[in-house]
């Protein structure tokens, strides 16, 4: 799922999810740009695991990326990034 938002002073300060509160730094160099939030399941082939990551592009590059870890946080993720939509 992708989610495309401006990205605010308040909103790089404060981060809508805990995950993202250490990357504030990378958040705020976006300030006052579209970027696009990815939630994607990465498959570990070894394992053959599915995890949950949320990756973040100013629409150059990646700017930063987090292991949601659980279906959960994946969900939630999903929610608090619907509503910034």
């Amino acid at each position: 799922a992708m989610f495309t938002v401006t990205m605010t002073e308040n909103l790089a300060a404060q981060p809508p999810l805990p995950e993202l509160a250490d990357k504030k730094d990378a958040l705020a160099q976006c300030t006052g740009r579209q970027v696009d939030f990815l939630i994607a399941e990465i498959h570990n082939f070894k394992t053959n695991d599915y995890t949950p990551y949320l990756f973040v592009f100013n629409g150059e590059k990646m700017v930063a990326n987090v292991d949601l870890k659980t279906d959960d946080a994946r969900m939630k993720a999903m929610k608090v990034l619907s509503v910034l939509k």
